[in-house]
């Protein structure tokens, strides 16, 4: 049965290779032909059936998708809505967000095989409601709403996969709104007991310390969660404790089987009626399905609950079934229902973490053993969820072990049982559960400490980025270590170890130059790599508290092993371009900021008189310094008693026009041609030597413009379009003289300018430029190199999905 479910998983995963729903429906056809055939074959096909099977069905659901998922929203499109809220409202960043369940759209009943979740969004600008959010509520909204649109980049969180495995048909923001007569439906008056119990648990938590953290315990709600607490957990491999899946599930399993097993003993009557043994095993599934819907309904935790529900299953039959093949039968189940689960992390994280203590344990442990058979478990463990851990998270934390090992006992047998007893107690001794809960915040003081103590040191954690062969054969190699002997000898580790190691040593060509234009919405930030050293060019959009860079930049610097940028270029001083300064500031090692207006937030250098500079074959030079002695058509302030960042600004004092405009030439000697399938900046061929420039340029205006002109700026290769191609910019002489091959605008989807603007996107196609998007398109990245020359790609073209390429 195991090798059957290997099977249909194997088939299944066709999820991820096919990239358009044409595809999924020639595979279709294909995959029923072969099936068809293997039933006139003598030789038995039960496994390529399965595979056959998952096939089948992996594209079936691809097509439905794809015909379903733009019904509700294919474009970003207001509408008058109605529903109930779907999950407790949280609170950040001066917005309230929520899970909206849609009944109709502008009165038009949605119908079957549309999905109605929508993440909503009620704004600062917005009037602020009159009655408090809360789930289960019916509202009449006037909204923006957006399909499952998000930023695509060569690292951080894929918001378009995560919808997509989580049911959502998009998001949106909040217009005005109407409060309605609650209706009577099932999903709202579950969602509003929830909201009953969560408003009750937080009256009585007001005063306890670690308010959050409980509420994330025993609700699985983590907007309470404090960041620098987030941290500690993500640091030491324990995140997985705040998020009710599978674990949590198991415990309010485990915890209703022993205390219904003592209760059913003291009585010999009810033992005579049911087994204590049979009703235990009941009130097991009692208290694993209470906390599901205590939960939410996540889909982790209804994972777990179909996979108890099936091994219980398998004991009430009678029959003597292996823990295989019951683990087996709940992985096709949950493939079954929930097809889409093997896009998410958390799916492979725990069906994964089962399997292999399913391999290690032993069935029967005598009493002096269970001690090393815990270590046993935990130190394999770990070790067979290291690949798994940097395929989605790039991230090794050495410390998580023994974590793992302190924690997982102190939550699982004393801080959940404590929280939940509180919870019932509550009911009839305010004061007792009172103290029960500050017990609770006491043993999350512990856990803290101990997180803290690991921490301290230097090795806690390394962010590691592997490539897929690698991660693919540090897993095969864990494998090997699991199964049995006689199924595959240990011999093949060796060659296995070797080709891994071989397989770290290659790395991108030193010589090569890179620029990427990050997706980071409405906004601009380039990172520039050579081999002798890198260069951030602006941070995106930031404001207080939240900056965009958090979700984008940082992560890729992870990736890449990133710990120190030699220059950091902020534009100019607007929220988009220079917002995520101060997150880049505390997360690297900064050696040199420049900048084009006076930065409240730090000392920086002025590019307006910045002398140009060269990074072996890369030359960079601030055009903008050459106009800093010359004054604008406007500007005719006096250069005297001006402080020294003022006159280095004098061409122009702020704003837009301020911008540092870099002009950036690449000198390549000797490249091959590029191949059919890449993207050229000159045409094909071998030469001696090829200069390739680039432009960026910030958001200047067309007087900024006016005056490169005069100054003689000549044609460039790649132009980052200026102020995300606003009217503003742009201008026919400017466009006509760049004659760029390329460019490129750096824009947010949906924006409310309408970046870029038609009529200056028609100005660059007259020169025959191609135009790249990065909202349409993801991140935009060039590399340079002797053996290939100069290429352009896209994010979305590179790393193709079925769920991104209607975008």
């Amino acid at each position: 049965m195991s090798i059957k479910a290997f099977a249909f998983l194997s088939g299944m995963m066709s999820l991820l290779i096919i990239t358009k729903s044409s595809q999924a429906i020639w595979a279709l056809v294909i995959a029923l032909i072969v099936y068809l055939l293997t039933y006139f074959s003598q030789a038995k096909q039960t496994l390529t059936r399965m595979f056959l099977a998952g096939l089948c069905w992996s594209c079936v659901n691809i097509i439905v998708w794809s015909c379903y998922s733009g019904t509700t929203v294919s474009e970003p499109v207001r509408a008058n809505i109605d529903g109930h809220i779907c999950s407790i409202p949280g609170f950040s960043h001066d917005s309230y967000r929520f899970d909206f369940c849609i009944h109709s759209i502008d009165q038009k009943r949605l119908s079957f095989g549309q999905r109605n979740r929508f993440k909503l969004t009620w704004g600062k600008y917005v009037t602020p409601p009159e009655i408090a959010l809360k789930a289960g509520q019916r509202w009449r909204f006037a909204v923006k709403l957006r399909p499952p649109h998000g930023r695509v980049n060569p690292a951080g969180f894929d918001s378009e996969q995560w919808m997509l495995s989580e049911g959502y048909g998009g998001n949106g923001y909040i217009k005005s709104a109407i409060l309605m007569e609650h209706e009577l439906t099932l999903s709202s008056t579950y969602h509003y007991l929830r909201q009953k119990v969560f408003d009750y648990l937080s009256a009585h938590l007001a005063d306890v310390p670690n308010k959050g953290l409980i509420l994330a315990i025993t609700m699985g709600e983590r907007d309470q969660v404090k960041t620098d607490q987030w941290q500690l957990f993500k640091n030491t491999g324990t995140s997985h404790l705040l998020a009710i899946s599978g674990l949590h599930i198991g415990i309010a399993a485990l915890w209703s089987y022993w205390i219904i097993l003592f209760l059913w003993r003291l009585s010999h009557r009810l033992c005579l009626t049911v087994s204590a043994q049979k009703a235990a095993q009941i009130g097991s599934l009692i208290g694993a399905f209470m906390l599901l819907l205590l939960s939410g309904l996540g889909l982790p935790a209804q994972r777990a609950f179909i996979m108890l529900f099936i091994f219980l299953i398998s004991r009430w039959s009678g029959r003597n079934y292996r823990l295989a093949s019951v683990l087996s039968i709940a992985l096709l189940v949950i493939l079954i229902i929930y097809p889409f689960a093997l896009l998410s992390a958390s799916f492979w994280l725990s069906f994964f973490a089962i399997f292999i203590i399913s391999c290690v344990i032993n069935r029967e442990v005598s009493e002096g053993r269970r001690v090393t058979e815990w270590l046993k478990v935990n130190w394999y463990l770990y070790l067979a969820l290291i690949p798994i851990t940097l395929l989605f998270f790039n991230l090794l934390s050495p410390v998580s072990i023994i974590a793992n090992l302190l924690l997982i006992p102190l939550t699982s047998f004393v801080l959940t049982p404590i929280a939940y007893v509180a919870s019932l107690v509550s009911i009839v001794n305010s004061y007792l559960a009172s103290q029960l809960f500050q017990f609770a915040s006491l043993v999350i003081d512990l856990t803290r400490w101990l997180q803290t103590l690991l921490t301290s040191f230097d090795w806690t954690h390394f962010t590691l980025s592997l490539h897929y062969f690698s991660i693919f054969l540090l897993l095969l190699m864990v494998m090997i270590l699991l199964v049995p002997r006689k199924l595959v000898s240990k011999a093949v580790l060796l060659p296995l170890g070797l080709l891994f190691s071989f397989s770290l040593l290659v790395s991108e060509k030193e010589n090569s130059f890179e620029m990427i234009v990050f997706d980071i919405g409405q906004g601009l930030a380039i990172y520039v790599q050579t081999p002798e050293g890198n260069l951030l060019y602006d941070t995106g959009w930031g404001k207080q508290q939240y900056a965009i860079a958090g979700s984008v930049l940082l992560p890729f610097f992870e990736a890449r092993g990133i710990k120190r940028l030699d220059k950091v270029v902020i534009s100019h001083g607007d929220a988009d371009h220079a917002g995520g300064l101060k997150v880049v500031q505390q997360s690297l090692q900064i050696d040199e900021l420049i900048a084009g207006e006076v930065l409240v937030a730090a000392q920086s250098q002025n590019c307006h008189s910045y002398t140009d500079w060269r990074w072996g074959n890369v030359h960079f030079k601030f055009l903008s310094a050459e106009l800093s002695g010359d004054a604008l058509p406007d500007d005719s302030l006096p250069s005297n008693n001006l402080s020294d960042n003022q006159r280095l600004t004098r061409h122009s004092l702020s704003g837009n026009n301020s911008s540092c405009v870099l002009s950036i030439e690449v000198t390549q000697s000797n490249y091959d041609a590029p191949t059919e399938s890449q993207t050229p900046l000159t045409k094909a061929g071998p030469v001696e030597k090829e200069k390739y420039k680039i432009l960026l340029t910030g958001d200047i205006e067309k007087r900024v413009e006016k005056k490169l002109l005069a100054k003689g700026i000549g044609k460039y290769d790649v132009v980052i379009a200026p102020h995300h191609g606003s009217k503003t910019s742009s201008t026919s002489e400017f466009v006509e003289r760049l004659n760029p091959r390329h460019v490129i605008f750096s824009t947010g989807y949906d924006n409310q300018w309408k970046f870029p603007r038609k009529s200056v996107v028609q100005r660059y196609l007259k020169q025959e430029s191609q135009i790249w998007v990065t909202h349409q398109q993801g991140a935009i990245t060039l590399k340079i190199a002797p053996e290939t020359g100069a290429i352009l790609s896209s994010e979305r073209e590179t790393q193709p999905h079925f769920w991104t390429s209607q975008y």
